[in-house]
Order: C-alpha cells, then sequence, then structure tokens
C-alpha cells in the first residue's frame, strides 16, 4: 500500500481535487495530511474518510525546521500503519501525470527515488556552493523581526565580511541574511551534523524500510539540521546518503521547472505534452487560480488511461 503524505498551506480547492484524484485512481493508498491555515481557510471537516489521517495543525515556516518535523510526523503516520510499504511526499500544488493505480510496483524497484548528492564530492569539489555556504553555519533565525532586529539588520550589512557571500571559501565567521520575512543569524560551524552531508530535492518517495532510517535519525544529524535554513532540502538526504543497504533510483520522478531564482514556476496548458512524455509520477507546481485547464486535461487524459 502506498501512502501520501501532503504538505500544504494555500489553494484549498486544489488540494482537495488532489486527494481526490489520488485515491479514486488506488482504491488502496492511504493519505496523511497536513494544512497550515495561516494563509486559506481550509474546512478539515470536509476531508473527514477513514482513508485520510489529518494531522494537528503546526506552524511550517518556509525554509525552517517546521518543514522537516511536519515530514517526519507523517511518516510517523504512515509506517504506523502495517500495510504501508511506500511513502511519497507530496505538496498540496503537486499533480500526478500517470494513474497511479500500479505506482506500487514500480515504487519496489528501489527504496529511494529522491533526488540524493553528496554536497563534497571526491576530491573536496562541490557541485553547489549554496548548499556549501547553507550548511557551513549554525543559524538562528526570527520571523517577521521588528524594529530592534530591523536597525540592527541595517547596522551588520554595513559591516565588510558579515553578509552571507556568494563568494567561495574562507567563509566569515558570523553572517546574517534575509529570507521572505525571516532574518537570520549564523556562526560558521567546522564540526557539522558528524557525517558527510548530502542534498537534493525535498520531494521523494520511500520505502518503508527508508522511512525508518530517517525516523532513527541520530540526533547529532537533527540538532545540526534544526540550526540551519532549508533543511529540508539536506536533512533526509543526509540520513539516507549514510544509511547501509538501502538502494537508489535515479532522481525522484518529478517534473518541476525552475525559474532564475531557482523557484518552481507555474505549469500551465502549453506545458502538457512536456509534462506527459517527462515520465514523471507527479509534477509541480500548479496554481488552479491561473490555470486550471492544465488540470482538467490531465484528468481526461488520466480517465482515458483506465
Amino acid at each position: 500500500m502506498v501512502t501520501y503524505c501532503i504538505a500544504a498551506h494555500t489553494r484549498p480547492g486544489q488540494t482537495r481535487r488532489l486527494i481526490d484524484r489520488l485515491l479514486t485512481d488506488d482504491p488502496n493508498c492511504k493519505v496523511v495530511f497536513h494544512y497550515d491555515q495561516r494563509q486559506e481557510r481550509l474546512d478539515l471537516q470536509e476531508l473527514v474518510d477513514p482513508r485520510i489521517t489529518i494531522l494537528p495543525e503546526r506552524p511550517a515556516n518556509w525554509g525552517t525546521f517546521g518543514m522537516v518535523e511536519v515530514f517526519m510526523e507523517m511518516m510517523r503516520a504512515a509506517v504506523a500503519e502495517r500495510n504501508c510499504s511506500y511513502l511519497v511526499l507530496l505538496s498540496g500544488q503537486d499533480y500526478p501525470l500517470r494513474n497511479i493505480s500500479d505506482l506500487e510496483s514500480e515504487l519496489a524497484q528501489f527504496d529511494v527515488w529522491a533526488d540524493v548528492r553528496p554536497l563534497i564530492a571526491d576530491g573536496g569539489a562541490t557541485s553547489w556552493p549554496e548548499g556549501l555556504r547553507r550548511y557551513s553555519y549554525r543559524w538562528r533565525y526570527v520571523a517577521n523581526p521588528g524594529l530592534l532586529l530591523e536597525g540592527l539588520d541595517r547596522v551588520a550589512a554595513k559591516v565588510p565580511g558579515i553578509e552571507l557571500s556568494s563568494s567561495p571559501p574562507p567563509f566569515p565567521r558570523i553572517v546574517h541574511f534575509r529570507q521572505r520575512g525571516q532574518l537570520w543569524w549564523g556562526y560558521r560551524d567546522l564540526a557539522g551534523p558528524g557525517t558527510p552531508i548530502y542534498v537534493g530535492s525535498s520531494w521523494m518517495s520511500l520505502s518503508r524500510r527508508a522511512a525508518l532510517a530517517v525516523l532513527s535519525t541520530p540526533r547529532r544529524v537533527v540538532s545540526f539540521f534544526r540550526r540551519v535554513p532549508m533543511p529540508d532540502e539536506a536533512c533526509f538526504h543526509t540520513i539516507l546518503g549514510n544509511a547501509a543497504g538501502l538502494t537508489f533510483a535515479t532522481g525522484n520522478r518529478r517534473f518541476i521547472r525552475f525559474d532564475e531564482k531557482e523557484s518552481p514556476e507555474i505549469l500551465t496548458i502549453y506545458d502538457l505534452e512536456m509534462l506527459l512524455q517527462s515520465g514523471a509520477h507527479f509534477a509541480r507546481k500548479f496554481d488552479d487560480q491561473i490555470d486550471g485547464t492544465v488540470l482538467d486535461l490531465l484528468d481526461a487524459r488520466l480517465d482515458g488511461a483506465k
């Protein structure tokens, strides 16, 4: 049985559409669902169903360990069901590109369907300088900083070597930066999590064995990733990359197209043929308020494939 672990915070109608699609196409699957109500409200009573487990709401600020905690809570709920063989992490703005009724048989080829690559490869080089900067510090953040911290931030920005630089190492000892209404301060950390760091996309599909490996992660690893930005792009990857006995697919079978700011672009009707030819299991990011027709056409293709 495949369990779909869905985290959402916006587009409630589109999220319900995704859940309905999954439950309809695979009568044996289950859903574990978390919805952050702070942006757009969703009446959870509309989702009362024996196949859906709704988790208690908790704040899940973008780019923080809160997202990792939500995913881990989803994994615990999924593996608590003995019949769960695989779990698939999704956002509310994902959508399947194929009929998922036989997805379990394909997933069974590997334990891990994910983008997992070493942050520092053999020879000491890295292909992702942003990741090297991000995970070379221990950080603390403030969401929506007040006037005092705003002033401190402006002063710090004038001090050479304090602003997080895009240049290669060596890095300054103390740094700060901003992202989406958050103010982050970090200090250089040479120890790291005590194990090689792996990085990649947050979205993945895991076997029960792989999920249990994530849930039994060493405390030192969890402690380290509590203090970094965007831990969901490295925490699980580091655990899985250092776990013994797991088998890895080449990639996560997700279609995502990024813009110049490395944010997922909204997919539209003009992307339909590319989506269907991609061989991916799921795609993101859709927005039914920008283009709902692409979802209608995907539904038509999926219904016709039954």
